[in-house]
């Protein structure tokens, strides 16, 4: 009997012990998958709130490309010592090194901070700008690499061939004109080349239904320009007054040394349609993310 009671105990005292390694394995096992699962949660949390800057990005850098396109024009407008594209690149890169600062998403502790790197022209009609946006949820933070592509617009211009010949317009204007109110309104209907002088002033709009040519034209005051087609500009446009409205639906042109026409993008033309010194961003397709 003492034998029997013997083992029993030691085998009591082995089911204890097994038992109890068991429970403490298990144990052990849940902490860490918690660990694991916690870890993974606040990962989790800090790239949600990286994905959140680089939507808080996506208008930012919209705005920065409209302003930089606009700035580019006024230059151009000015100058000529730089393309287009190379004011549009400095202006946009200058406004892209403005540090943002960090944003609050929830909390003080929850926030997210962009960081521009550079921009890539290494492919053709194409600007890709490199930023990070890191999420940050207290000591612990995730980056995420973002691209945004800008594109350039292939549209169809006439830049680089010979200027039209006068007989191509339907209306030959040979007069100077000063056209200036009580008259409020000098319609053309059809394409015109004006050879002389040409000034608008006043409240007094000059209308033309097709394409146009002005050796010399100068608009003051609040005079107004409409043209429902090309417009072709032997010297630059002299603008007098910020009263000034110009609409030209069509491209227009400044003929340089050899007679050939050039762009010539007008800072004033609220009708301008996109050309192929223009660049785009579609944020439906120009978006990616690296994790």
């Amino acid at each position: 009997m003492k034998n029997e009671k013997g083992y029993t105990l030691i085998l009591v005292l082995i089911i204890i012990s097994v038992t109890m390694i068991a429970v403490l394995t298990l144990s052990s096992a849940a902490l860490t998958t918690r660990a694991q699962l916690n870890k993974t949660d606040t990962r989790n949390k800090m790239i949600d709130i990286a994905e959140m800057g680089i939507t808080y990005y996506q208008p930012v850098v919209t705005r920065y490309i409209t302003s930089a396109k606009a700035s580019a024009r006024d230059k151009l407008a000015k100058s000529t010592a730089k393309t287009f594209d190379e004011y549009f690149y400095g202006d946009l890169l200058a406004l892209l090194q403005t540090s943002v600062l960090p944003v609050e998403v929830d909390t003080a502790t929850n926030k997210f901070e962009i960081t521009f790197k550079t921009i890539d022209k290494s492919v053709a009609n194409k600007m890709i700008i490199n930023f990070e946006s890191k999420g940050m949820s207290g000591s612990q933070s995730a980056t995420i690499n973002g691209f945004f592509t800008i594109d350039k617009i292939s549209g169809v211009s006439n830049a680089g061939q010979q200027n039209p010949a006068k007989t191509s317009y339907a209306i030959n204007e040979s007069r100077s004109l000063y056209l200036s109110p009580p008259s409020k309104l000098t319609p053309y209907n059809a394409s015109t080349y004006f050879s002389s002088f040409i000034q608008i002033q006043g409240n007094h709009t000059l209308k033309i239904d097709g394409n146009a040519y002005f050796t010399d034209l100068k608009l003051a005051g609040s005079a107004k320009l409409n043209i429902t087609g090309d417009a072709i500009f032997g010297k630059d446009i002299f603008i007098q007054d910020n009263g000034v409205r110009i609409c030209i639906t069509g491209k227009t042109y400044k003929i340089d040394a050899n007679n050939n026409l050039v762009d010539y993008p007008i800072a004033k033309n609220t009708c301008s349609k996109p050309s192929t010194s223009d660049w785009f961003f579609d944020a439906n397709k120009g978006i990616k993310v690296k994790y």
